[in-house]
């Protein structure tokens, strides 16, 4: 009776698991990706919520300033008016700067799909509407997650690819 593994038991075994994990990779890549896309719709659908309930506590409108491309960002502002989230402290809200970056989220991008003149929307605070509905796409590799505001300012997190949300 022998102890333990000869050596070409243990290289058959790290062979397999090796065959195994690159067969598993390609799945892993995509369950990533589409956890990006879903984390940064997220937390824009929560900014949307907080900016419309702040407009309706403040009674006065509350601004969310999107810019996209490679180094998008957006930006909330309780000031009166449009920020740019790339200058410092121009978003102000409750106070605070309150600004979110592409680098919060890499590999993540971003795209205004409808609506949203001038890259802002605006909640009014007496009932916390927008008059004007749009849509965000937050997108990584192939995965693709929105968040839709509606006229009258209600606010849903969507998508097509990403599984578990209602399509947009």
């Amino acid at each position: 009776m022998r102890n333990g593994f000869i050596l070409s038991e243990l290289l058959i075994a790290l062979v397999i698991v090796a065959i195994l994990a690159l067969i598993a990779a390609p799945s892993f890549q995509t369950l990533i990706q589409e956890n990006r896309a879903a984390s940064a719709a997220e937390s824009f659908y929560s900014d949307m919520e907080l900016a419309r309930s702040q407009a309706l506590r403040l009674q006065s409108t509350v601004y969310v300033s999107i810019q996209t491309g490679t180094d998008w960002c957006y930006g909330l502002s309780d000031s009166g008016a449009t920020c740019d989230c790339n200058t410092a402290n121009s978003c102000q809200f409750n106070g605070a700067e309150k600004v979110v970056k592409s680098t919060d989220y890499p590999g993540v991008s971003i795209a205004i799909a409808r609506g949203f003149n001038n890259d802002a929307v605006s909640f009014d605070g007496v009932r916390g509407i927008t008059g004007q509905a749009g849509q965000v796409d937050f997108t990584a590799g192939n995965a693709t997650m929105s968040t839709a505001v509606g006229a009258m300012g209600d606010i849903k997190a969507c998508s097509s690819t990403v599984g578990g949300y209602s399509p947009c």
